[in-house]
């Protein structure tokens, strides 16, 4: 089963800067599609799965 954002980011032991870093995004984006708030372009998607490997993006954005 692929986990969310949140769980791959804390089973990696990375802070959401340094992921953020790592994908060439801003910790504020990070924050907004790990709360659901914001759904990241391709590119940024693209960007964070390179860094940390494949994400259920829906289960990311829809899970409340």
């Amino acid at each position: 089963m692929i986990d969310t954002l949140k769980s791959v980011r804390k089973q990696k032991k990375l802070t959401q800067k340094q992921l953020a870093k790592d994908s060439k995004t801003n910790n504020v984006v990070i924050s907004y599609v790990e709360n659901g708030h914001r759904f990241p372009r391709k590119r940024i998607r693209d960007n964070i799965e390179n860094c940390i490997g494949k994400i259920d993006w829906g289960r990311t954005y829809f899970q409340k």
